[in-house]
């Protein structure tokens, strides 16, 4: 059953990500460089957003079998309108980076935090509950939408605004279909007592500051890059950052597979060493494979996927490849350590990705060395990571 389930999982995800990107290169074929640059400073925002809604996601998984539902319910609407009345705050700080003159796109943008508690707490109990049909269909409904939403809204004329509609329709739509697939199991789940929620706050925390780290190493850049830059040049780097994160997301489907099992054996360490050489291996094919690729034909895929209006952003897809690798191999070493339970994932993403920001921000003179700040910082944090993991390996056996 888990084999079946991980496959049916890893395809649905494999789809996810197939129409995720191809709603990059759908909007990157309708909109020039500076509008281009500009969706993508909004979804670097929606990848942060992502990091509080997976860290809620993450605790009502190791939560919903101690708390009670309704009251995990009645949290998730309390979560939602103060997350919404804080973005909505935020709002000059996230213009000024975004370079946005336009307000009613940060308004329309932010009508995603609406539909994102709640449904996150459908699907978590989804997976809570070993139900992954379910889980599978959401995660490959939401972006097929996206992409096909955005699509007709391009093809209206509606530019920019079509592209970031798009993003809450699809919102709102699989929030409905959430709630649609857990119905039937709500009625099974027994009421409890409402609980002490210290527990669950302090597992939210350590979550969220492990993926905060990791989120903001490949979406502070793009963020950073719409600051210092023209934007056009945005768009290029956004084009360049896009391209790259094939070989990262590639990657991250192998460790929803490789993580669970790492849980499962942390007490073998013979099968734990095992598995985790074995999907440092898969994920190193992975990476051989884009690096071949970017380094070879780097013309022909920026032709492809963005059409000559973006040819300028073929020399730094390489380099910006090799940062996706170092950064696959350090979210390997991260996962391991979570599974572990151990704290140092947390601080380590933390420090690195500060390290990152500070880099770009003393020494941004043009896009590659944006690209080299991040090598460099990955490149530490890797290094550190697999002492940690050694470490472990020996203090095991």
């Amino acid at each position: 059953m888990i084999f079946t389930n991980s496959l049916l999982v890893l395809a649905a995800t494999i789809f996810g990500h197939f129409f995720n990107y191809l709603f990059h290169f759908v909007t990157g074929r309708f909109l020039p460089p500076d509008q281009y640059g500009l969706l993508e400073g909004f979804i670097a925002l929606n990848y942060l957003l992502a990091v509080i809604i997976s860290s809620f996601s993450l605790s009502i998984i190791n939560a919903v079998d101690r708390i009670d539902f309704h009251q995990l319910q009645r949290l998730s609407f309390k979560l939602t309108l103060i997350a919404w009345l804080i973005f909505l705050l935020f709002y000059p700080l996230f213009s000024s980076l975004l370079q946005l003159n336009k307000p009613y796109l940060f308004l329309i943008f932010s009508l995603q935090i609406l539909f994102a508690f709640v449904p996150t707490l459908y699907v978590a109990i989804l997976q809570a509950k070993l139900k992954f049909k379910q889980f599978a269909i959401l995660n490959f409904f939401s972006p097929f939408i996206k992409t096909l939403t955005a699509f007709f809204l391009l093809l209206l004329g509606l530019k920019i605004s079509g592209a970031i509609a798009s993003l809450v329709i699809s919102s709102f739509l699989a929030a409905c279909l959430s709630y649609w697939l857990v119905r039937p199991f709500l009625k099974k789940i027994p009421a409890k007592t409402p609980a002490n929620l210290t527990a669950f706050w302090s597992f939210s925390s350590l979550s969220f500051i492990t993926l905060l780290g990791l989120t903001s190493l490949y979406v502070s850049d793009i963020l950073l890059v719409r600051f210092f830059f023209p934007a056009d040049l945005s768009g290029i780097y956004a084009a360049v950052s896009v391209i790259g994160k094939i070989v990262f997301f590639i990657s991250a489907t192998v460790l929803t597979v490789s993580f669970p099992v790492f849980v499962k054996q942390k007490t073998e360490a013979v099968k734990l060493k095992n598995s985790f050489f074995q999907t440092a291996g898969l994920i190193g094919l992975i990476s051989l494979a884009g690096l071949i690729g970017y380094q070879l034909f780097p013309q022909p895929i920026i032709s492809l996927l963005y059409g000559s209006a973006y040819y300028s952003a073929a020399p730094f897809l390489f380099p910006f490849a090799v940062f996706m690798v170092i950064f696959s191999f350090f979210n390997l070493n991260l996962q391991f350590l979570l599974a572990l339970s151990q704290k140092a994932a947390g601080w380590l993403a933390g420090l690195t990705a500060i390290c990152q920001l500070g880099l770009i921000v003393a020494r941004h003179q043009n896009l590659l060395a944006i690209i080299q700040n991040s090598i460099l910082a990955v490149s530490v944090g890797l290094l550190i990571s697999i002492i940690f993991s050694i470490k472990h390996f020996y203090a095991k056996t």
